[in-house]
């Protein structure tokens, strides 16, 4: 990582913190994790006053308190100040941070220990870092931090983490959003060749990666309600005590991560506890296995070890099936029918459109993509559309039969009656009044549930619409579908991709795909 010589003075006397290394020229991240104890020991520090956003406080700071915010000498742009704050000592500081990046949002996990694993989130300037994790629950900033937003605050206290070796923020003020539904791709290293992950861990920190592996052991406790698994990669092939992949003990188990798997984690953020690398993941769309090898039946099948005992909502309601589907949960199967050891279940909704033909209001349609690994009987699955002003989950217009399994890759569309159906490999979906779905093309919403659990949803809205923020299928700000015209549709590009950001995920498009991959 780039580090300007200031902050090498500045850094260069502290015990403990690795140097910065040469980087590979790498374009998406990958780590590992090791086990962290629930508790540090370390004290409390002192809370801020009230009129500091922070862990015990719900509003910003009055501006007209607020001193100008310090940089230090020759210091000016949006990444100098993120160095600024990982130079500072711990306690209260007055950094301000201009236009950087929110990169990913971490959710809260049942039974985790909110000290060492908060709700909170990570920020950056530029791809390849440096990055900073928020330690600050987003349901108390207005407006709520979402991937894909451009923000600007000012950082009034950090907090020692790592035994001293890296700062996380603890409180804040004068935050607010300059730009949203900004892309996320130029950000996104693959750190799996990265020879430095562990050695030069202070210049990957919190920075969004993913990351390819082969897991060596059957993990370990690292923390309350997380495990930790041992990895390989290429560029650490014989593998690193303080190298270690890290998900929601729920996550590993629903999925049945074991010793023997290759895995590819993230988008997310490059973790770390300590000296330990820890690529990790949160929600089961940042998580594919493969090669996984057969399992026992002595009990040891993880996949038959749901319980319900983890991953939760941002609202801190459990779901039935141990990993729960939030705002940003989307792909969560809370039981497929198909028990197939390491292989990953996952939908999503991949392409909407709301008008199409020569201009036809009743030509719509909704493609789902299987992108797991596993085939999934769509029995009791259903695509449910809800008004852009709805608090509801609003009505299903298909439902699925026994008879309907969507194979890993493969495409499905739910269509209207005058919608030509796709190519013969895709699933073919009659929808249900099939004459007319009933979209809207200012403003509204698909929802994809199988049984009550909503698996993946997109909202959408044109300059002329809006969605409201009660919209229970809202993941993110809404994507923008283009003005009405011949054809109006909304696709993920790159085609499948998910990072819970509707308008990150979803272009506007005047053409159709359907049953295809998005070009």
């Amino acid at each position: 990582m780039r580090r300007l010589p200031w902050f090498v003075l500045m850094t260069a006397g502290v015990a403990g913190c690795p140097q910065p290394t040469n980087r590979p020229d790498v374009t998406q991240p990958d780590v590992v994790v090791q086990d962290r104890p629930s508790d540090t020991g370390r004290p409390d520090t002192s809370m801020p006053p009230a009129d500091m956003v922070g862990p015990d406080a719900t509003e910003p700071m009055d501006v007209q308190s607020m001193p100008d915010a310090d940089m230090p000498d020759g210091m000016s742009g949006p990444s100098d100040g993120i160095r600024a704050v990982q130079a500072a000592a711990a306690g209260m500081v007055n950094i301000r941070l201009e236009n950087v990046m929110v990169t990913y949002v971490t959710p809260l996990i049942m039974g985790a220990n909110t000290n060492n694993d908060p709700a909170g989130f990570a920020v950056q300037a530029e791809p390849t870092g440096p990055a900073l994790f928020v330690g600050v629950d987003p349901a108390t900033i207005m407006p709520t931090p979402t991937a894909g937003d451009r923000v600007s605050f000012t950082v009034t206290m950090t907090r020692a983490q790592n035994n001293g070796m890296s700062r996380w923020v603890s409180a804040l003020s004068m935050y607010t959003r300059v730009s949203g539904g900004n892309p996320l791709a130029s950000f996104v290293q693959d750190l799996s060749g990265a020879a430095d992950a562990v050695s030069a861990l202070g210049t990957y920190e919190y920075e969004l990666a993913r990351f390819t592996g082969t897991i060596t052991d059957n993990g370990a406790n690292s923390g309350a309600a997380f495990r930790a698994f041992a990895v390989t990669s290429a560029g650490i092939p014989a593998g690193d005590a303080n190298l270690r992949v890290r998900m929601p003990e729920a996550l590993a188990n629903m999925l049945g991560v074991r010793m023997g798997c290759r895995v590819t984690l993230g988008p997310a953020p490059f973790w770390r506890f300590r000296d330990v690398a820890q690529p990790s993941a949160w929600r089961d769309s940042e998580v594919m296995l493969s090669m996984c090898p057969p399992v026992s039946d002595a009990g040891t099948d993880a996949a038959d070890a749901r319980t319900d005992s983890g991953v939760v909502t941002d609202s801190g309601v459990p779901m039935d099936s141990g990993v729960v589907v939030d705002a940003g949960d989307s792909g969560v199967v809370a039981d497929t029918g198909v028990d197939a050891p390491g292989c990953t279940p996952r939908i999503v909704v991949n392409e909407v459109q709301t008008r199409g033909g020569a201009g036809d209001a009743n030509a719509e349609f909704v493609e789902i993509l299987n992108v797991g690994t596993c085939a999934v009987n769509l029995n009791g699955w259903a695509l449910r559309y809800a008004a852009g002003s709805a608090t509801t989950t609003g009505s299903a217009f298909w439902t699925g039969t026994a008879a309907q399994t969507l194979n890993p890759g493969q495409y499905a569309v739910a269509r209207s009656s005058v919608v030509t159906a796709g190519p013969a490999s895709a699933l073919d979906l009659i929808a249900s009044p099939p004459a007319n779905l009933g979209f809207s093309d200012t403003q509204g919403g698909v929802g994809l549930y199988n049984g009550s659990t909503r698996i993946d949803s997109v909202t959408w809205a044109q300059s002329s619409g809006s969605v409201g923020a009660g919209h229970l299928f809202r993941e993110g700000m809404p994507a923008v579908m283009p003005a009405s015209g011949m054809i109006n549709a909304i696709a993920r590009v790159p085609n499948g991709a998910d990072t819970d950001a509707n308008s990150v995920d979803f272009t506007g498009r005047t053409a159709s795909s359907i049953g295809v991959a998005n070009p």
